[in-house]
């Protein structure tokens, strides 16, 4: 079980040190996850991008966005305390 456990953090490791790697390379600003769990891209540089054609300007339009577009499960950062905008 321990060797198992073991295997499956460092795969998830792997995951979201490659989904971190998209993100910056798409222009946003993400710190590489310290504990292998959460990602927090910020997409500032992507207002006006996704505003104007999307109606997306908090969290959870966001999150709904790209569930829909991309079937990319996400969590809004308001979900964690956050103000609707981050």
């Amino acid at each position: 079980m321990t060797e198992r456990i073991a295997r499956s953090r460092s795969l998830h490791a792997a995951v979201c040190r490659a989904v971190a790697g998209k993100f910056t390379a798409a222009g946003l600003d993400v710190a590489q996850p310290q504990a292998a769990f959460y990602l927090y891209p910020g997409f500032d540089a992507w207002q006006g991008t996704l505003a104007a054609p999307h109606g997306v300007t908090t969290g959870h339009p966001l999150a709904r966005h790209l569930l829909d577009r991309y079937g990319m499960g996400v969590l809004p950062a308001s979900a964690r305390a956050a103000p609707p905008r981050a």
